[in-house]
């Protein structure tokens, strides 16, 4: 594995190099790796999705302000369904003004 992230080695908005103990791998299954990386400089951090082969390397990344905490606790967390979703969006449509009060304070 050190070897094969070697790419990913610096924090995308401020190209401080990563320390060592800010890569965290959260999940592994085959030659897929989730990991989460926070910049000791700027402090921001990134959800990456990285997947090593004998011929290439390939990442998929997000900029985020999840702990890694924070993204162990949400994969542990069931998907919301669509159900949910739709409810969820007739609850804002009907009060509107409710929900507006309670983000903003």
């Amino acid at each position: 594995m050190r070897g094969k992230s070697h790419f990913i080695s610096q924090c995308p908005l401020c190209s401080h190099k990563y320390q060592k103990d800010s890569v965290r791998i959260l999940e592994q299954e085959g030659d897929a790796r989730l990991m989460h990386m926070t910049c000791g400089k700027c402090k921001n951090a990134v959800l990456a999705l990285v997947v090593t082969s004998k011929a290439v390397v390939g990442s998929v990344g997000m900029m985020t302000d999840l702990t890694v905490k924070d993204v162990v606790r949400l994969r542990e967390k069931e998907a919301v369904t669509e159900e949910e979703l739709l409810e969820f969006h007739t609850l804002l449509k009907q009060q509107p003004q409710q929900w507006l009060q309670h983000i903003q304070s």
